[in-house]
This record gives structure tokens, C-alpha cells and sequence, in this order.
């Protein structure tokens, strides 16, 4: 079936599934890292446990899409090891770009559109690896693992069936989450102490850098005001003594509870 989401915004191919949203400014990011960049950019990655040095095809494909991107979008179901489930959606200047030299050497379908679909057909690609690439020449590629293929089918086919997790389009960094996913892959020990993120509909967080700072604004949806306003004393408290216990690493802070929403703006010392 041709893809009728050929126009559609990148988020929009996300999977409904997935319960982390994240996107990144690409082009912002190299300039902030500069010849550093790469090895940032691989930390981040292996961070989500994305790639494995023992799957060199991997790392120079990640490598690849990300040299032409300008900005990404990674959904992903969380997991103790990592994101094991997940759809990467980039935007950029892929002309250059083939992912038969890759590790997908079969030859594309062409789903029309402008649109080819590349499988890999190894029987033993480990779950969290990229299953299949669709790429769109020359300004969009989507990487995909094995448990996604049919939900970004669906996405690409009906073009209306996103996530409604969506990051902020400012900011170097932005993030869109559900709080009661996350809170499910930590240990035992700290999901007694972080059981509260169950009380939180959704998690927003932006990333903006500044000459001298980082600047972090979160946004925590709850059910209702009450909860929300529990939540922003709490959380008023923790900061400050943070604050008070590193004396320089956060510059400004405030609380703020606007209905059923708070809002924490952080400021924290770019040297960090």
C-alpha cells in the first residue's frame, strides 16, 4: 500500500506505542559540540543502549543518518536495558545515503510516493536493532525495529494514527513522555521512592543552552489541581536543598503550579 503520510510532519509517524518522545535539534547540537560532536552524540546512544560495538553495521548506519540529519525524532517503549523497541524519524539531506552499503544490501520496494522500504533479512537481529529503513529521498529516513514494523505501517499507510506524545519544536533537546512507563523500569528500590510519577499524566522537559547556562523547563500534567499542587511544594523543596547541598550548579530555579500543571524552570551552570 502507498504511504499517504508523504507530506505528513515527522512526528507524525511515531507510533502511538511508544511511551518516550524525543527530539533533537541536530544542526544546534554539532555547534554546541563542535569536533567533539560524534562522540556525544554515540554516548547519547549507547546512554539508550541503541547501539552495541559488537554490531559495527549498526554504529555506521546510526553514523550516517545522523552526519545528514538536521533534526531527529526517537519514540521508544523504555526498558531496563534500554530502549529495546523504537522508531527513529530524521530529517535532512539524505541523497548520499544508501542503505544497501548499510546492512540492508536487498534491494528496495518501491511503495510509491517517493518512498522505498528496505528490510533486513537476517533471522537473527538482535530486538533492539533496526529491522527495517523506510527512506524517502532526499530529506527523510525512518529506522525501525522489529516489534515497530506494523505500527509504523499503520502510521504511514493512514497518516493520522501518531503518538500524542510531542516534544516542543524549540530547544536543542525536547522530550515528551508517560511518567507511569518511565517510572516502571527502575529497580525495586527506587520505584517505591519515585512512585509519585505515577501520579503524572504526561512529562514535557525542553533544553536550551545559553552562553553560560543550561536552561531546563519541565512540564508535569497531572489529573487534577490538588495533586498538582502537592506536587509543586514537594518538588520546591527538593530543589533547594539540592541548591543549598551544591553550592554554583543551579543558578535559578522556580516552582509553579498553574491549575492542574506544574512548571519547573531550572538554571544549572553550563560547566557542568
Amino acid at each position: 500500500m502507498q504511504p499517504t503520510s508523504a507530506s505528513a510532519r515527522a512526528i507524525d509517524i511515531i507510533p502511538p506505542d511508544l511511551d518516550l518522545v524525543i527530539r533533537i535539534d541536530m544542526r544546534r547540537l554539532k555547534t554546541m559540540f563542535g569536533s567533539d560532536s560524534d562522540q556525544q552524540i554515540e554516548r547519547l546512544l549507547a546512554r539508550f543502549q541503541l547501539i552495541s560495538q559488537a554490531r559495527s553495521m549498526d554504529l555506521d548506519l546510526w553514523h550516517s543518518v545522523l552526519a545528514h540529519s538536521h533534526a531527529v525524532w526517537l519514540g521508544c517503549r523504555p526498558s531496563v536495558r534500554g530502549c529495546r523497541d523504537w522508531v527513529l524519524v530524521a530529517q535532512g539531506d539524505f541523497d548520499d545515503l544508501n542503505p544497501r552499503t548499510l546492512g540492508f544490501p536487498t534491494l528496495p520496494t518501491d511503495l510509491g510516493g517517493g518512498w522505498l522500504r528496505y528490510d533486513r533479512k537476517e533471522l537473527q537481529v538482535p530486538r533492539s536493532a533496526p529491522q527495517r529503513v523506510y527512506l524517502q529521498p532526499p530529506e527523510r529516513i525512518v529506522l525501525l525495529t522489529r516489534a515497530e514494523i506494523d505500527a509504523v505501517q499503520l502510521t504511514l499507510d493512514q497518516g493520522d494514527r501518531g503518538t500524542e506524545l510531542e516534544p516542543e519544536a524549540s530547544g536543542v533537546i525536547a522530550l515528551s513522555a508517560r511518567p507511569a512507563a518511565l517510572a516502571s523500569v527502575l529497580s525495586p528500590g527506587k520505584r517505591a521512592a519515585m512512585a509519585w510519577l505515577h501520579d503524572i499524566n504526561r512529562l514535557d522537559m525542553l533544553a536550551s543552552p545559553t552562553s553560560s547556562e543550561l536552561a531546563l523547563t519541565f512540564t508535569l500534567r497531572f489529573p487534577d489541581s490538588n495533586r498538582a499542587r502537592l506536587a509543586a511544594r514537594a518538588i520546591d523543596v527538593v530543589i533547594k536543598a539540592v541548591a543549598e547541598g551544591q553550592a554554583g550548579t543551579v543558578s535559578a530555579a522556580k516552582v509553579e503550579a498553574l491549575g492542574a500543571v506544574v512548571v519547573v524552570r531550572v538554571r544549572l551552570e553550563k560547566s557542568l
